[in-house]
């Protein structure tokens, strides 16, 4: 049941309560952008990818999210034409995970998923603000802990064929018609 809050009802977490998000471990991460809209360029007829800048901003903001969060070690990702699928694997050190004990309603939440996430975003949706360009994203995001290196796999497998199968894609929004052509042209399979 849907609990309220100041009167006005809530949506519950989709976050494994029992996880600490925080915690060394293995992320499947999707993020789309608000009403799965093309911010990020669309595939073509030929299958070319019609980049847009935002799309270029946000790659270059993924590739750097080990420089801000050294503990994160980026694994495969691709940007879609309205998101992005991504593996993170956290490399806490001893000393940082012992600010993560059990219980420790304070913990340190400068230094998990959901604060790695909201940054990205944000620093992404200020870019297009900055620049002019209508983004938004989808307000929350899916994540899934990965259990194993068979799961990991799979995961990895599917990402990096995802560009490929974009035209089966449940994400594929065939009727979106808002995608501007930003004149810029990269091939299907550079994955990214």
């Amino acid at each position: 049941m849907t609990e309220k809050y100041k009167g006005k009802y809530r949506v519950e977490s989709t976050r494994l309560r029992s996880a600490n998000y925080g915690r060394n471990g293995v992320y499947f991460v999707t993020l789309c952008t608000e009403h799965k809209r093309y911010y990020f360029g669309h595939v073509s007829e030929q299958g070319i990818m019609n980049l847009s800048p935002i799309r270029l901003y946000a790659k270059q903001c993924w590739e750097a999210i080990p420089e801000h969060f050294p503990f994160v070690h980026l694994s495969e990702f691709v940007v879609m034409p309205n998101h992005i699928h991504a593996v993170l694997v956290f490399r806490k050190m001893e000393k940082e995970l012992k600010d993560l004990q059990p219980g420790n309603k304070f913990q340190n939440q400068k230094q998990n998923l959901a604060s790695i996430i909201g940054s990205f975003k944000g620093v992404v949706t200020k870019y297009a603000d900055r620049e002019g360009f209508p983004f938004q994203w989808q307000t929350r995001f899916y994540d899934h802990i990965v259990r194993d290196p068979e799961e990991c796999d799979t995961i990895k497998g599917y990402i990096r064929n995802n560009p490929r199968h974009w035209a089966e894609d449940d994400l594929n929004v065939n009727n979106n018609v808002e995608t501007p052509d930003f004149g810029i042209v990269e091939t299907p399979d550079s994955g990214v």
